[in-house]
């Protein structure tokens, strides 16, 4: 019996891990501050890197243009049933730039396939142009079932004449445990409850 309860208390730990580890506490992501450019992030559209203040290199979205559109990614090992939650911890935004801002995660699974999705748009209302009065707003999202990636978006679209551009120059990916297991744990710990109770009839008889 003294078995059993090892086995039953080495799967809650393991269902467990992240929420007393300190993997989960950790920058998840390659590269946050764009100190290497944009090493180890993924792009598409109109983006770059500058430096334009003397400090770190950031990630650059060249909202200029109307039609211009395009976004930075970085896909980074997932697991089901963990929150993670993303942060853009500094951000410039020109005073005369205005296109459409979003950020989130995505949740795919190993052959790429998008599951689920959690987002949000920059609330210019709540910005203060052209210092470091930006105020970080996370979004957080729980990996479905089948989860193999989870992948940061920063995207735009400019639909707006006369802007300019915006900059982004620090990021961050963390994980926690959810309350809630995956319904995988629940049957295994159940699974060695049954095993349990026969060992224990036996030893009875």
């Amino acid at each position: 019996m003294n078995m059993f309860i090892r086995l039953v208390r080495s799967v809650a730990l393991t269902v467990g891990v992240c929420a007393a580890g300190s993997l989960c506490a950790q920058n998840l992501l390659n590269n946050p501050d764009f100190a290497g450019n944009l090493n180890g992030w993924g792009t598409f559209g109109a983006v770059g890197a500058q430096d334009f203040f003397g400090q770190n290199v950031d990630a650059t979205f060249y909202s200029d243009n109307t039609g211009n559109s395009g976004g930075i990614f970085q896909d980074v090992a997932g697991a089901a049933g963990l929150q993670y939650t993303f942060t853009i911890l500094a951000m410039r935004i020109e005073t005369n730039t205005n296109p459409t801002i979003s950020y989130g995660l995505e949740f795919r699974d190993s052959g790429d396939a998008l599951l689920s999705v959690s987002s949000t748009t920059i609330n210019y209302a709540s910005v203060i142009r052209n210092d470091n009065g930006y105020s970080p707003a996370p979004i957080s999202g729980i990996a479905p079932a089948g989860t193999a990636v989870v992948r940061p978006i920063i995207q735009y679209a400019d639909t707006i004449a006369g802007s300019n551009w915006f900059y982004v120059s620090n990021t961050q990916l963390t994980a926690s445990a959810t309350p809630v297991p995956e319904p995988s744990a629940f049957a295994l710990v159940a699974g060695l409850g049954a095993l349990g109770a026969v060992a224990l009839r036996r030893r009875r008889a």
